[in-house]
């Protein structure tokens, strides 16, 4: 449930959207919805094993998926005498380490093997451990991740690398911002609640933890009443359910002492915070103490939060962000946890603007509780609320998650649909209360995170999907192509325009253009501002987006299926009739420096810009899709439009479309609204590609807690033969189950993350392995990197490998499957560049062929050490 899904939620992306008109008929068609979501839900299965153990089931045959979780009701507030130690994050790490009967590495390879994925995550007051895999697979996965649960073998010697590793996590977070935002804030914001203390822990108190610590608050802890598991997709309910009750017939009830958090105490003034570092754009929190999430007032809170700071038609982005200009990024969200929870603002800005926006801020709460949330606003937002909960039901995992949430936090697994009713019967006149009741000055909170400076002073009806059509492809009279694909299992349409351009289209002036434009074709049309896109998008629950890359740009758009006609409506306004205001160019630039500065905040991205610029060297790949400061600065309304202008020509499109409209139905809709997108072909200058003088090295070092590395070879092109083999051995060297994490991390705790990942394109890119590490580990790892290229060059990958890899391929295809953008979205770009609409479904086919030779071959001939570059980036050395 989006209710529950807590602050990562809250500080997500903009969403961008669609058309105007809500009428009467709207109530009609959320109550239709509704019980689309009533529906879905009926198959569920909830029960109790004799150990106290909460069981949920539910049948789902719309893909042969099949999602398991468990849910442990400890999280970080809970862990008594270690607070402030992170153990509940510690035990989950070490929940993978081995069992009695499974060594260290075994459970992330046997799920692995079965074609799925594993992970976990802590949060304040739960701890999940949740796998998605094929669904043939389930019993594999059930088998796995129960053995882990009971059985924690906590090898002392497996402890001491993890402890390695978690300080390692632990420094990463030092260099994130926003992590170094919420930590500030968190323990501002609560006085002795264990709310306050980092889930990960302080370094100092973590380092004091010893392996009998964690198998201490582990007995006490992962006990049977203190557990829930659910499992949904395409399996048999029955069967099981008689599963489950095997698994855990011998994992007997034990006793344990309730915990009793602490009460908050009543904030009678104002709290301010602040943090400064080596950082180009200040960031805030916001905040006021609120309510819990049984408490009536919750859904008032989410229905406030979704109408002042969610969306671009919110109240905070449209007077702080665009009409005042004082923001990059400005977002509200309600937080109501078990606990008291809390409402916040938070965003983005540049350092010289925080008095008037702290002050901005504060007039625009205080203008909330002097008159009434429009019934557009609030319709709007109840909208939103329920195609958020629709939008649960495309994948198990989502499904999974929303009915675990609801067992976990009302004692209920279709809480949903009691939250969306309770949202249903919100009223304006409440909604102004409850602005009164809990935006109280005096209890408000503010965090600030700047840049080092002395200038900076604190301010005061469905069917089954698996049925759906294959792709269609059509032309319009004007030459664009599209793509057509049913699918029926919910109510939702899906589209994408998507050309040629990006990178590929720029030059070293002009650099960020395609970024620009892009950004800028949902900021006003001929009819319509800004504001009255956003409105008229959010309004439906819909949304519109844009995207710019390497090798192309675009926009994307989701609806409700019965606003289709609008949404392509305003898809085809903006397309085809943006003004570029000159207003909007200027506020767009802001935040496109913003972005640029906020990238150079990661020692992993100035790792990344530093071997493009080797590598790349008098190719448009050296450079980064946003520009720099000083090429955006250059670009003017007349480059904007003609750059347009020159990209949105006919045999340059793609429209793509997934979802619940017939064929007949989108094509109309499509001929209707696309039929002027003028007639004319892309030209592009043929570049030629520099050849780099490799090998090459570099090294700097930056204000940052971590060291990276990253090693790069010259690659390929998206159509190129070997691709697929290529995908194959980025796949083998990476995750929990690779040699090169299981060597280089959890062997000898050198990195917390390692990897690989191929950057391909429309032209050759690259192929880069990387590892975040520490400066003195920094040979040592570069010389397993090298180790592990050898290997695969030499010998090539192991059986084992290659079908572990090739599972979780295929395991991660089905899973994209579920979400009809994806479908759209791949169908779009892969005819665009030359590989047939139907390639992305062809995926399973091309995958099955794949030999340990292919990837073999593939390896030899673009990892040479002789043509690789290697980019460092070392922590500043502290005076």
């Amino acid at each position: 449930m989006k209710k529950l899904l807590f602050l990562t939620v809250a500080l997500s992306a903009l969403i961008i959207s669609s058309q105007p008109l809500i009428s009467a008929a709207a109530d009609k068609t959320d109550a239709a919805l509704l019980e689309v979501l009533k529906e879905s839900n009926q198959s569920l299965v909830r029960f109790t094993l004799d150990n106290g153990m909460t069981c949920l089931v539910k049948e789902d045959h719309s893909a042969p998926v099949v999602s398991i979780q468990f849910w442990i009701g400890t999280g970080a507030i809970h862990e008594q005498e270690y607070l402030g130690c992170g153990i509940s994050h510690a035990i989950e790490h070490m929940i993978f380490k081995g069992t009695e009967k499974r060594k260290p590495g075994d459970i992330s390879k046997e799920i692995s093997n079965a074609g799925g994925r594993i992970n976990a995550y802590t949060g304040y007051d739960r701890t999940v451990f949740h796998t998605d895999l094929p669904s043939r697979n389930w019993k594999i996965g059930l088998d796995v991740l129960s053995d882990a649960l009971m059985n924690t073998a906590f090898p002392e010697e497996e402890w001491i690398k993890e402890k390695d590793v978690i300080l390692r996590e632990i420094a990463m977070g030092y260099d994130n911002p926003d992590s170094v935002l919420l930590k500030l804030h968190m323990d501002a914001a609560f006085s002795i609640h264990p709310y306050k203390y980092p889930v990960i822990g302080y370094e100092d108190t973590f380092k004091t933890l010893e392996q009998k610590d964690l198998v201490a608050f582990y007995k006490r802890n992962y006990v049977s009443d203190n557990i829930i598991a659910v499992i949904v997709g395409d399996i048999d309910a029955t069967e099981v359910s008689a599963a489950l009750k095997e698994t855990f017939k011998e994992f007997k009830r034990k006793p344990r002492a309730p915990i009793v958090l602490p009460v908050e105490p009543e904030q009678v003034s104002p709290r301010f915070e602040r943090k400064t570092g080596d950082y180009k754009i200040s960031r805030f929190y916001y905040s006021f103490p609120t309510v819990p999430i049984h408490h009536p007032d919750s859904a008032l809170l989410d229905i406030i939060a979704i109408i002042t700071g969610q969306g671009k038609s919110s109240r905070l982005s449209q007077k702080i962000k665009e009409e005042l200009q004082l923001a990059h990024h400005i977002n509200a969200w309600s937080y109501t946890p078990k606990e008291s929870g809390m409402f916040g603002i938070s965003g983005r800005f540049d350092p010289e603007k925080e008095a008037e926006l702290l002050r901005a801020i504060d007039d625009e709460v205080k203008s909330w509780t002097e008159k009434n949330f429009t019934k557009k606003e609030i319709k709007k937002a109840k909208r939103r609320l329920l195609n958020s909960e629709l939008t649960a039901l495309q994948n198990m995992g989502g499904q999974a998650d929303s009915y675990a949430s609801g067992e976990f936090y009302a004692s209920d697994p279709r809480y949903a649909e009691q939250y969306i009713a309770q949202i249903n019967r919100v009223t304006a006149s409440e909604l102004r209360d409850a602005v009164k009741r809990y935006f109280v000055p005096e209890r408000k909170t503010t965090s600030i995170l700047s840049p080092d400076t002395e200038e900076t002073m604190p301010a005061s009806e469905a069917k089954d999907s698996r049925a759906s059509s294959p792709s269609t492809i059509h032309k319009l009279p004007n030459n664009v192509r599209v793509i057509v694909r049913e699918d029926n299992k919910l109510p939702f349409v899906n589209i994408c325009i998507a050309g040629k351009g990006g990178l590929l289209s720029e030059n070293e002036s002009n650099v960020g253009i395609t970024a620009l434009m892009s950004e800028l074709l949902t900021r006003g049309t001929k009819a319509r501002t800004a504001a009255d896109i956003a409105t008229d998008t959010e309004s439906l629950g819909a949304s519109i987006s844009s995207f710019s890359g390497m090798n192309s740009f675009g926009l994307k758009a989701k609806s409700l299926s019965v606003d289709a006609e609008i949404i392509m409506r305003l898809l085809s306004d903006c397309l085809l009739n943006s003004q570029f205001p000159i207003s909007e160019i200027e506020k767009q630039k802001q935040l496109q420096y913003a972005k640029i500065d906020q990238s150079t905040e990661s020692p992993l991205y100035v790792a990344g810009k530093q071997l493009r610029e080797l590598m790349y060297s008098g190719h448009p790949y050296q450079w980064d899709p946003v520009g720099t400061k000083a090429t955006v600065r250059s670009l003017t309304r007349d480059a904007l439009i003609k750059h347009a202008k020159h990209h949105i020509v006919s045999d340059n499109i793609v429209i793509s479309v997934s979802g619940n409209i017939a064929e007949t139905e989108a094509l109309q809709l499509i001929k209707k609204f696309f039929s002027g997108i003028p007639r004319g072909t892309l030209a592009q200058k043929k570049r030629a590609r520099v050849k780099p003088e490799l090998p090459a090295r570099i090294k700097t070092r930056e204000p940052r807690q971590q060291a990276i590395i990253l090693l790069g070879n010259p690659g390929i092109d998206v159509l190129d033969e070997r691709y697929d083999a290529i995908t194959f051995l980025q796949e083998a060297m990476s995750g929990l189950s690779s040699k090169l994490f299981v060597e280089i991390r959890d062997a000898r705790g050198l990195a917390y993350f390692t990897g690989a990942y191929n950057r391909s394109g429309i032209d050759p890119g690259a192929y880069i392995m990387y590892a975040g590490t520490t400066e003195e580990a920094v040979p040592e790892v570069e010389a397993l990197l090298k180790k592990e290229i050898k290997r695969v060059t030499s010998d090539g990958i192991t059986k084992e490998e290659l079908e572990r890899t090739r599972n979780r391929l295929l395991s991660e295809h089905e899973r994209s499957l579920q979400d009809p953008m994806q479908a759209a979205f791949m169908g779009a770009l892969n005819e665009l560049y030359g590989l047939g609409h139907e390639y992305y479904f062809s995926t399973p086919e091309r995958y099955s062929a794949i030999s340990s030779e292919d990837i073999s071959s593939a390896a030899k001939s673009i990892l040479s050490e002789n043509s690789n570059v290697i980019s460092i980036v070392l922590p500043e050395k502290k005076e």
